[in-house]
């Protein structure tokens, strides 16, 4: 369904790292599946980290000291009978690179080598070199307990934010946990991570490459009238889009919602046919936030094309609005993702023709006479 090489671009949008150097790297690498890809990325991350230097930071440690260093702990000190080896137990503060960004990161590099899903000999041998630099760094034996949400980053540990988002990838989204003693890994390609990234990549490509539009993330409130409305009101939700794309200069506005399936059609009667829960959102979408009524509000389902399935351009309007399903394949290269992305604002801007995405988009999936 992806091809592998993608994944990268879809992270380094996602989390504003584009590189271009390594985006011709990544263009031209070749991937058997996603450990290697996470193998080079990481060993790339730690690389740079490594020529800027390790990050660290205070650490506070007991020990049973012969000289007075920081905090006398008097009760431990007592327990142990320290005045007997004329020591005493000691709190206190140690500038150590054992920084629990440091911990992670040795981790999700040990996890990688030892699910032993990395193919190619070379890109395991250069993770392990990395591994040497982290001698002293203790690894986490518990990574279920890490809390990725509670992380902070300031001037002195920023150039790590990418580099903890692959570990959490690796640790939190790649590998399940242990089984018989085994190492269990997820299929991190069909798992709900990949689809909340999908719609990241999305909306940052945008921002990225499409300046002169307003790119973001909205809610929408249901048009409803609250002067001849009872009852619970306010427990009613607000509806989030995935995307939304409006024109600094106009009204208009395109709404997407990307979806990330296996199938993107469901079959009813031995007839394949879109998924109409999915529309139903669409459409309630476009139609409340077109409160005025003047079909200035566009509305486009976005697929991940799957290997079953290939959508063309679907266009109707419903009710003065226009939607579109259509689907992006992951499994081309990028410069196509990249083609599809573009033609999307072009039919948003009314710059290029429905005819002309027809001929383009449908002509590989219907049979003309």
């Amino acid at each position: 369904m992806i091809k592998i090489n993608n994944v990268y671009y879809m992270l380094a949008y996602s989390y504003k790292t584009l590189n271009p150097k390594d985006k011709k790297y990544y263009a031209e690498e070749k991937f058997d599946n996603i450990y290697d890809l996470f193998a080079v990325m990481i060993d790339q991350c730690v690389n740079r980290q490594i020529r800027r230097g390790l990050i660290k930071e205070y650490i506070t440690k007991n020990d049973n000291l012969k000289s007075l260093r920081g905090k006398i702990k008097i009760s431990e000190s007592i327990k142990k009978n320290t005045k007997r080896t004329n020591s005493l137990i000691c709190e206190f503060d140690e500038y150590s690179i054992n920084s629990y960004f440091n911990r992670i990161v040795k981790t999700a590099m040990l996890y990688l080598v030892k699910s032993n899903n990395i193919k190619d000999n070379k890109k395991k041998k250069n993770l392990l070199k990395k591994i040497i630099y982290f001698k002293n760094i203790e690894e986490i034996k518990e990574v279920k307990k890490i809390r990725w949400n509670t992380m902070t980053f300031n001037n002195k540990t920023i150039s790590y934010r990418f580099l903890m988002e692959i570990c959490k990838l690796i640790l939190n989204d790649l590998y399940i946990g242990k089984d018989e003693g085994k190492l269990q890994f997820n299929t991190f390609l069909e798992d709900k991570a990949m689809a909340n990234l999908y719609e990241s990549f999305i909306r940052e490509y945008y921002k990225v490459n499409e300046l002169d539009l307003n790119i973001s993330k909205n809610n929408i409130s249901w048009n409803y009238d609250a002067s001849d409305a009872i009852g619970l009101i306010s427990n009613v939700p607000s509806m989030e889009t995935d995307i939304s794309i409006s024109n600094y200069y106009n009204n208009d506005q395109l709404i997407i919602d990307a979806k990330f399936y296996t199938d993107s059609l469901k079959e009813h009667f031995d007839k394949d046919l879109f998924n109409s829960m999915n529309l139903y959102q669409i459409y309630s979408y476009v139609k409340n936030k077109d409160k005025d009524k003047v079909g200035n509000v566009l509305g486009m389902l976005l697929y991940a094309k799957t290997d079953k399935d290939e959508l063309g351009w679907t266009q109707v309007n419903m009710d003065g609005n226009y939607l579109v399903i259509t689907d992006l394949d992951l499994n081309s290269d990028f410069r196509i993702i990249e083609e599809k992305l573009g033609d999307i604002i072009k039919w948003y801007k009314k710059e290029i023709s429905l005819k002309e995405l027809d001929e383009k988009y449908n002509k590989k999936i219907f049979i003309r006479d």
